[in-house]
C-alpha cells in the first residue's frame, strides 16, 4: 500500500520514493529516478509520475534547432552527470505501463545519445524507445534482435561460469532470510577476515553466504575474473523491463523463454514480466524485504533482510509491484 507520509524502510521525499540507508550513505537519492519508476508502475499514484518528468530537465543548444531533456537521478538536477540507463529505462518503461503515451513521447524523442557525462545510451536502447513510442513495427523487430544479439551469448556464458563454481544453487527466501547460530562465517573486522564460530542475531544465512563471496571475489584471482565476466542480475532485470514493454511478436516469445531459462523461480516478477501466470496465493504469501529483491539472486552472491514493522505494511516496492502488474490490489 502506498503512503507518501509513512516513516518506513521506502519512504517519501520530493514526492520520490528514497530508502533508509543503515550505515551512512544519502538514502538512495541516486537510484530514486530508478525506484521512484517502479513505485509509479505499482502505485499509478500521480504525484509519482509529476516527479519523475521533473527529472527531465528541458534545454536548448546554441547549434541544434529545438530542445533536448537532461535526466537527473534525483529531484533539483541532482547527479545530472552520471545518470544512468537504468534510472533512465525504468522511468520511461513506468510511463509506457501507466501509457502516458504523450509523455513518453516527448521525452524519447528529445533524449540524446549521450544521457550523461558518464553515460551513453546503446543502439538497443534506442531501438527500445521508438519502439514503446509507437514509431512501428520495425523498431521493434529491431529492438529484439539486438536484444538477442545481445543476450544469448550473455546469458549462455552465465550458466557455464555459475555451473562452474556452484553458483546456480537456488535457496529458498525462508531458508536464506532466516537464521541458524550453528552456521559459522566470515566476518570482515578493521579489514581482515575473521571467521567466525559464534551466532550474531543480526547476521542471516544469506549474509553468511554473500561474505564468503566477498571473501574469494577479494582473494582468488580467478574468482573474481570470473565474477566479472558474469551479465549481472541487475541488467537481466532491466532487459525484462525492455522486453515486457515491447509489443508482442515472435521474437519477444523467444526473448521471454530466453530470459525465463537463467531466471531464479521464485524471482516472482519477472516470472510475470516474461508471461509465466503467478497465482495470488503465491504473491500474497511473499514476505517483502528490505531491498529490491528482484534484481538480484539468491545463490550467494547478495543478501536482505525482511521488512520490520509498519515496512512490511507500506511502500513495499517489491510485493505491491507484482500485484500492480497482475492486475490485483492488496491491501
Amino acid at each position: 500500500m502506498f503512503n507518501p507520509a509513512s516513516d518506513t524502510y521506502y519512504f517519501v521525499k520530493n514526492n520520490m520514493m528514497l530508502e533508509k540507508v543503515e550505515f551512512g550513505g544519502d538514502d538512495g537519492t541516486g537510484d530514486a529516478l530508478w525506484r521512484t519508476g517502479l513505485s509509479y508502475s505499482a502505485y499509478k499514484d500521480n504525484s509519482l509520475k509529476q516527479s519523475i518528468l521533473a527529472c527531465y530537465r528541458k534545454f536548448t543548444m546554441i547549434n541544434k534547432k529545438g530542445h533536448l531533456y537532461q535526466g537527473s537521478r534525483y529531484f533539483g538536477r541532482d547527479r545530472e552527470d552520471d545518470v544512468s540507463r537504468d534510472q533512465i529505462t525504468i522511468s520511461l518503461a513506468s510511463l509506457k505501463v501507466n501509457n502516458d503515451i504523450d509523455e513518453l513521447k516527448e521525452l524519447t524523442e528529445h533524449l540524446p545519445r549521450k544521457i550523461s557525462r558518464r553515460f551513453n545510451t546503446t543502439i538497443t536502447t534506442r531501438m527500445w524507445m521508438k519502439a514503446i513510442s509507437g514509431k512501428g513495427k520495425y523498431y521493434t523487430v529491431m529492438f529484439q534482435l539486438l536484444e538477442l544479439l545481445e543476450l544469448i551469448p550473455s546469458l549462455g556464458i552465465n550458466k557455464i561460469i555459475r555451473w562452474m563454481f556452484g553458483w546456480n544453487k537456488q535457496y529458498s527466501q525462508e531458508w536464506y532470510c532466516g537464521y541458524d547460530p550453528s552456521i559459522p562465517f566470515w566476518n570482515k573486522v578493521d579489514g581482515k577476515w575473521v571467521w567466525e564460530t559464534k551466532g550474531f542475531e543480526w547476521v542471516n544465512n544469506g549474509h553468511k553466504l554473500n561474505n564468503s563471496h566477498k571473501k574469494k571475489t577479494e582473494e582468488r584471482f580467478f574468482y573474481r575474473m570470473f565474477d566479472n565476466l558474469l551479465f549481472p542480475d541487475y541488467a537481466l532485470h532491466l532487459a525484462s523491463w525492455m522486453v515486457y514493454t515491447s509489443d508482442d511478436t515472435f521474437l519477444k516469445k523467444i526473448l521471454q523463454k530466453l530470459i525465463l531459462s537463467s531466471t531464479e523461480k521464485d524471482n516472482l516478477l519477472i516470472q510475470i514480466l516474461m508471461g509465466n501466470y503467478v497465482s495470488m496465493e503465491r504473491i500474497e504469501e511473499y514476505q517483502p524485504l528490505q531491498g529490491y529483491r528482484w534484481s538480484c539472486r539468491f545463490n550467494g552472491s547478495s543478501y536482505m533482510y525482511y521488512a520490520v514493522d509498519d515496512s512490511k505494511l507500506y511502500n513495499i516496492i517489491d510485493k505491491d509491484i507484482l500485484s500492480s502488474l497482475k492486475g490485483w490490489i492488496i491491501d
